[in-house]
């Protein structure tokens, strides 16, 4: 739905004679790309960030205020999480959530939303339970009959299995059946703020802010000896990453079998105050310190720990620049377009068609055109030379 183009482009560049541009003053040149993206297009590190598709939704747009979540399901809606219900949004207009049998939400107050493999949605609720959203319409869940569900902080789930951290700790729900994990399962009976699956099927859970992880045969949580680490998100290659302080870490595995590349729904993982690698490996900030910085995979260091603060970074963290320069949550949709959230509205960043391109002072007539393999060209009238666009 969303990696739909609302505005279609006309292309500039059509043959090998050409276009004539004949501007008082060519110190830039648009150039429009010749070749088609494809439908699951990352955002291209050669461009800057400044010149991608910058759209913006806020309230006076149609887009609801104070989200909390986002999340894509597999069908191609953009589900938006509010604390006053939950919407929809198809890249043209933003449509609140009605079940089509007459089904009531557990509460319009929502915490967080979960986007399944399968295409399921689950949501949960600072009002505490969950709902799952199938096809469009509510299903029935159990009644919590061993699990008390209360305030949901996340909720992490595979095929089999959903995991919820609520404010009383971690509930585990398979099989049409409900169950509070405690100390019989190792974990510490306390707020579970997080719950992350990875690319081995390993769940990693964070409990007064500490990590744990299930060995899954002996069904027990083990402590992981590491604490005070923000939340994970992952690398293209699989590998695990979380902020501590200043400082990005990578987080060994523990897995003995070969690597794995992180799975597509971690991909498109949600958190509020997250930092995000696209699909070309480059690093998304929140904590720039305000607004939005995007470091180059090539400029990234090859260590497992770093100070992004020290690298090179293109930023967007001026009031100018933004609905809010107050960005709490990145979401990288299936099209690779990166969305942002504030309490002032929704950003999403996306490759254009139409890039600007710096051409010598003085090029006051310019004339472009595309060899046989596909390289651009541009020349000026008033000067020598040839410059390769791209």
């Amino acid at each position: 739905m969303i990696g739909v183009p609302i505005i279609a482009i006309t292309e500039i560049i059509s043959d090998m004679r050409g276009l004539i541009l004949r501007p008082r003053s060519c110190l830039w040149l648009a150039l429009t790309l010749l070749a088609a993206s494809p439908a699951a297009q990352a955002l291209d590190p050669r461009v800057s960030l400044h010149d991608y598709q910058h759209d913006t939704w806020r309230r006076k747009d149609g887009a609801p205020g104070s989200i909390t979540s986002l999340a894509q399901s597999s069908d191609g809606w953009l589900w938006i999480g509010t604390d006053h219900g939950l919407y929809r949004f198809d890249g043209l207009s933003f449509q609140r959530f009605q079940s089509p049998t007459g089904q009531r939400l557990l509460s319009a107050r929502i915490s967080t939303l979960t986007g399944k493999a399968n295409g399921d949605l689950l949501v949960g609720y600072l009002d505490g339970g969950v709902n799952l959203i199938r096809h469009g319409d509510i299903v029935p869940l159990p009644a919590w009959n061993a699990a008390r569900v209360d305030m949901v902080f996340d909720i992490a789930a595979d095929q089999d299995e959903v995991w919820i951290c609520t404010n009383s700790g971690l509930v585990r729900y398979a099989k049409g059946s409900w169950q509070q994990i405690g100390d019989g399962w190792g974990l510490p009976k306390r707020t579970v703020e997080e719950a992350t699956l990875d690319q081995y099927g390993q769940l990693w859970v964070v409990s007064g802010d500490e990590w744990f992880k299930l060995d899954r045969a002996a069904r027990r949580f083990r402590p992981t000896g590491r604490a005070g680490e923000a939340g994970a998100f992952f690398a293209p290659d699989g590998g695990m990453w979380r902020r501590s302080g200043n400082r990005i870490e990578r987080v060994p595995s523990g897995y003995q079998g070969a690597p794995l590349p992180r799975l597509e729904t971690n991909r498109h993982l949600f958190r509020q105050t997250h930092d995000l690698f696209d699909a070309d490996g480059n690093l998304w900030l929140l904590r720039a310190p305000n607004g939005i910085a995007r470091i180059r995979k090539q400029d990234l260091p090859a260590s497992a720990s770093f100070d992004p603060s020290t690298l090179p970074a293109e930023r967007l963290d001026q009031a100018w620049q933004l609905s809010n320069p107050q960005i709490i949550g990145m979401l990288e949709d299936r099209e690779g377009n990166i969305w942002a959230m504030s309490t002032s509205g929704l950003e999403r960043f996306r490759n254009r068609r139409i890039r600007t391109v710096a051409l010598p002072d003085g090029a006051d007539i310019a004339s472009v055109a595309a060899d046989g393999q596909g390289q651009v060209w541009a020349g000026a009238a008033n000067l020598d030379g040839l410059w390769a666009i791209g």
